[in-house]
């Protein structure tokens, strides 16, 4: 008899401990050019809009991202901005409880070219 509530004891303690909660959720996704280049050093923000909190991080260099240990739900607010790109965001972003939800973004070039450039200059006397 012992045996068997030893058994049944560790079993109970090893079916707990595999059901741990999750109370978390995580925001990943991917940043891309107009020309299906990944973007490195993207800033991407996502704002929980309930209570206001920011999570803020950068795209790697296979211009993937991920926020981890957000608040569950939403919605979220997630805003991507690049040097020489327009700023993309993106409402109502859920994060579901233990799991992920995923943003690609792909970015349009803003990148605007001067039509003339004049350059001006004149000797100066005391410097040769």
């Amino acid at each position: 008899m012992r045996k068997i509530l030893s058994l049944l004891a560790v079993v109970l303690v090893m079916v707990s401990a595999s059901h741990a909660q999750v109370t978390s959720s995580s925001i990943t996704g991917s940043v891309k050019g107009e020309d299906n280049k990944s973007l490195e050093g993207a800033s991407v923000v996502a704002v929980h809009q309930p209570s206001g909190t920011r999570y803020t991080t950068t795209s790697t260099r296979a211009g993937a991202f991920t926020i981890l240990n957000v608040r569950v739900g939403g919605p979220y607010s997630v805003t991507v901005t690049y040097q020489g790109y327009k700023t993309y965001q993106e409402q109502d972003v859920f994060a579901p409880l233990g799991n992920t939800a995923n943003v690609d973004v792909q970015l349009v070039n803003e990148a605007k070219s001067l039509e003339n450039i004049v350059v001006k200059g004149t000797a100066n006397p005391i410097m040769n």
